[in-house]
């Protein structure tokens, strides 16, 4: 299964009108925002690990991408 990105996250939040108030727009925002830090530590993590060169955007496809 393919993780959701925060950007994602974030769209989904929107669209779906689960925030209205001003505060719940800076919470929903700052939660993408520490899902976005997660993600680049991750993949980081995961690269030096496995010691990708050249091959991030196969490591993008491979975690996040989905056919829609």
């Amino acid at each position: 299964m393919k993780k959701q990105s925060s950007i994602e996250w974030l769209v989904e939040q929107i669209a779906s009108n689960n925030f209205v108030k001003a505060s719940d727009q800076i919470e929903i925002i700052q939660q993408a925002k520490e899902m976005h830090k997660q993600e680049i530590i991750e993949a980081h993590e995961e690269g030096v690990e496995r010691d990708y060169h050249g091959e991030s955007e196969q490591y993008y496809k491979n975690t996040y991408e989905t056919t829609k």
